[in-house]
């Protein structure tokens, strides 16, 4: 007597029959399995040494985050960014780390599931300083494949960008996924719609990088060219840079407050609008100092008291968390010292 098993199993993606004569049939059918993008490893928790990517900006994606769960989180449930062929980028990504950490960022053109070497669009050729944020310039070639895919943006504490590799294990860390849609942009014509000059910060620190861009404007044409222009006044303008086909730009540093505007061209007409100009201010130097970072709570390890001149005894403790507490803002610690005199610092501690 025969008996018949059916038995269904993972062999690949075709089908597999296999007919036994010992008084058996076996039958044995594959199953289709959905390929899917790795998941990089990290050894330590991101949460563990601060080291996570803390914010991504890329045109209308701004994604503030914190550290994922296992070190890799999955954003591609946000609304694809649109990015057109034979254009420039800009990225902003934030990092929260006492420093040494680098780069790398791939899109996967042939949505093949691999990060190609070929697929790297760019990465960090020097590491991040403390919590900063590094400015990455992406370039979509023509003729890339249109449609959307998977951007991964990936850091490692102490592995030089160049050689970061989109999967593997590494120590510390974090990895972003994100979608963009790639599209091919129509010539434009007539006079351009320039739009409102905007930047990610309304005012930045000395020596603090930012970003310029444009809203309201009408960018999904070919043909556009781009001249930002910086003033001390808003009255007398000067070109920055030359002219760009995209409308980011970065500014590396101001000195005083600068006003900031763009003029948007077609070059098939000659026309061009002027954007409403953005005032970006400088934040007064008290407010910039650096936030120091550690890897411990301050529990046991804390000021209780500290005096100095007329301040006497100010009672302090631990901030959980941070380990840090700005006192500038509290009227009664505010410190009053003379030129050329000689004070004692008294701290006490737990």
């Amino acid at each position: 007597m025969k008996k018949i098993y059916n038995l269904n199993t993972t062999f690949g993606a075709s089908k597999l029959s296999l007919a036994l004569t010992f008084g058996f049939i076996l039958c044995l059918t594959s199953v289709s399995v959905k390929a899917q993008y790795c998941a990089p490893g990290y050894n330590y928790a991101c949460s563990s040494g601060g080291d996570q990517i803390t914010n991504f900006k890329l045109g209308s994606i701004n994604n503030p985050s914190g550290c994922s769960a296992a070190n890799y989180g999955d954003y591609t449930g946000l609304s694809p960014v649109t990015l057109f062929s034979g254009y420039s980028y800009t990225v902003g990504v934030t990092n929260q780390t006492s420093g040494n950490e680098y780069m790398s960022i791939w899109i996967d053109y042939n949505n093949d599931f691999n990060f190609d070497i070929t697929e790297r669009v760019d990465y960090s050729l020097n590491p991040s300083s403390g919590s900063t944020t590094t400015i990455f310039t992406i370039s979509i070639p023509g003729g890339a494949p249109t449609g959307t895919h998977r951007l991964r943006v990936r850091m490692v504490y102490g592995q030089p960008g160049a050689s970061i590799d989109p999967c593997d294990v590494q120590g510390y860390g974090e990895t972003e996924d994100y979608l963009v849609t790639v599209s091919v942009l129509t010539a434009c014509a007539g006079t351009p719609v320039a739009g409102n000059a905007t930047s990610d910060f309304p005012s930045v620190c000395a020596n603090t990088p930012f970003n310029l861009s444009l809203t309201g404007n009408a960018p999904n044409y070919s043909g556009l060219t781009y001249q930002w222009q910086s003033s001390p006044n808003g009255t007398v303008w000067t070109n920055l840079g030359s002219l760009q086909n995209s409308d980011p730009y970065s500014v590396s540093s101001i000195t005083a407050a600068t006003h900031y505007q763009c003029i948007v061209t077609c070059t098939a007409s000659a026309l061009s609008a002027t954007s409403t100009p953005v005032v970006v201010a400088l934040t007064p130097t008290i407010n910039c100092y650096c936030t120091p970072n550690y890897s411990w709570d301050c529990s046991g390890d804390n000021f209780i008291s500290f005096s100095l001149a007329n301040l006497t005894a100010q009672t302090t403790s631990c901030t959980t968390g941070t380990g840090y507490t700005d006192m500038t803002t509290v009227s009664s610690a505010s410190i009053n010292l003379s030129a050329g005199a000689t004070y004692t610092l008294t701290a006490n501690t737990s």
